[in-house]
């Protein structure tokens, strides 16, 4: 189990190393500018989408108040 784990949590901490940091800050500053967002995918894709929309939609709420609608 331990080794899993560690693979996993290796893998992760590869890509974060390999990503350039400014991205984050980006992403960010077009998701608040952003009139809507559009999350699609399938199978796996679109669940972990139907989680951040969640998220987005939980964090407008708090941030602005404004009505939130999930499909």
């Amino acid at each position: 189990m331990t080794m899993h784990r560690d693979l996993v949590v290796n893998k992760i901490t590869d890509i974060l190393k390999a990503t350039d940091s400014s991205l984050e800050a980006e992403f960010v500053a077009m998701c608040d500018g952003a009139k809507r967002i559009f999350i699609t995918g399938a199978g796996r894709s679109r669940l972990v989408g139907n989680f951040l929309g969640m998220r987005l939609m939980r964090s407008e709420e708090r941030r602005v108040g404004k009505e939130c609608r999930s499909r």
